[in-house]
């Protein structure tokens, strides 16, 4: 039988394999077909969950910048205290609004102005000895709430501290003007992305209805997808050496220098649970829920969530920072990344298929690990 005829039937046996497996045996309605109106899950989002998220961090990096024109003006432990708490708050708050790495936050790269962790501290230290301000635009490590965060806190006492701050030396950029820079560049571009989504981009987001690459349903599980996946690698996997050949990296946690990393830890991985679940509204559940999707006999939405509750339960158990735990306790951490790695599946496989979704941000060679 001449070759073309089998290619032809190979090609007939795999577009029958396709359509079985994509339709459900007896099931004559499009796989992509599912009851449910998307426009309420993007009004409650925006409504609810993210225009409320860059509210609270406004607020939140008002009190920052208060607070550190207060310390310039006084330098005191006083004031250095009340300035390491607005940072921590701000940082906490942080958390909240990132996942949201899509519309006006893509177009300020704010993530990277943000929280661009590990810090490189001595490129910071060589930014101030070159009078050379920290650096814009996506890549760079010597900004945001981790240089904060090892600023303000560093390795030394309070008024070692206050000391380095406020050494002036004899060029153009000091301790102070290159932090001041910092958290002018943080509140200007959170102030630019939340008031873009209570004046026009709101309004786009709701209206951007369907499954195509650019829809807000693909907006949505795709920064979903990749929020997860940054926490897992960048907040878990690397630091606990579950990425690095059994090697551990403690010092490459989020806010090592201020203690925060469980805080910020617990706070990332409720964001994305609240990014899931819309606040207990409408949410990306609802949608997996209608679609009767199953796996391993109970509902993907209910599987993914149980799946949020185990891992918020394991870290919210933990009572050190994660350098601590990492270097006593390892097998806490370890446990909290095989749960985020089975969460990766779910996520970023099976619920893209269900709700016919592309991924279509670009992959990291670890993220299915």
């Amino acid at each position: 039988m001449p070759y073309p005829s089998k290619m032809n039937k190979y090609f007939l046996l795999i577009c029958f394999v396709f359509f079985f497996f994509s339709c459900g045996e007896g099931n004559s309605e499009s796989p992509c077909s599912i009851d449910y109106e998307g426009v309420l899950i993007y009004e409650n989002l925006a409504d609810n969950v993210i225009i409320p998220a860059y509210q609270d961090l406004q607020i939140a990096m008002t009190d920052l910048n208060e607070t550190t024109e207060k310390f310039f003006d006084d330098p005191t432990v006083e004031h250095l205290e009340a300035m390491r708490t607005a940072t921590s708050n701000a940082y906490i708050l942080w958390q909240y609004a990132e996942p949201y790495q899509f519309g006006p936050a893509e177009s300020v790269y704010l993530k990277d102005v943000m929280n661009n962790f590990p810090i490189n501290i001595n490129l910071v230290e060589m930014n101030i000895a070159n009078d050379v301000l920290a650096s814009s635009g996506p890549g760079h490590y010597d900004q945001g709430f981790p240089a904060l965060d090892a600023l303000f806190w560093g390795d030394s006492n309070e008024e070692q501290i206050i000391e380095t701050l406020t050494f002036n030396g004899s060029g153009a950029v000091t301790y102070e003007s290159y932090i001041k820079d910092i958290i002018d560049r943080m509140f200007e571009a959170v102030n630019t992305v939340s008031a873009e989504w209570q004046s026009t981009y709101r309004t786009t987001f709701i209206n951007n209805d369907g499954t195509a690459a650019g829809s807000s349903l693909s907006l949505i599980v795709n920064a979903i997808n990749q929020h997860f996946e940054f926490t897992k690698r960048d907040r878990l996997g690397i630091p606990s050496g579950a990425l690095t050949l059994d090697i551990p990296n403690p010092d490459k946690v989020e806010g090592r220098n201020s203690g925060l990393s469980t805080e910020l830890l617990a706070a990332s991985m409720e964001a994305s649970k609240r990014f899931y679940k819309g606040m207990n509204d409408a949410g990306i559940d609802d949608y997996l829920a209608a679609s009767g999707a199953l796996k391993n006999e109970i509902l993907l939405s209910t599987s993914i969530t149980e799946n949020y509750d185990q891992m918020l339960s394991e870290i919210n158990a933990l009572n050190d920072p994660l350098q601590e735990v990492i270097e006593f306790q390892p097998e806490k951490i370890l446990s909290i990344y095989a749960l985020t790695a089975n969460q990766v599946v779910q996520m970023k496989t099976d619920m893209p298929s269900v709700l016919c979704v592309s991924i279509t941000y670009i992959d990291n060679p670890s993220d299915s690990d």
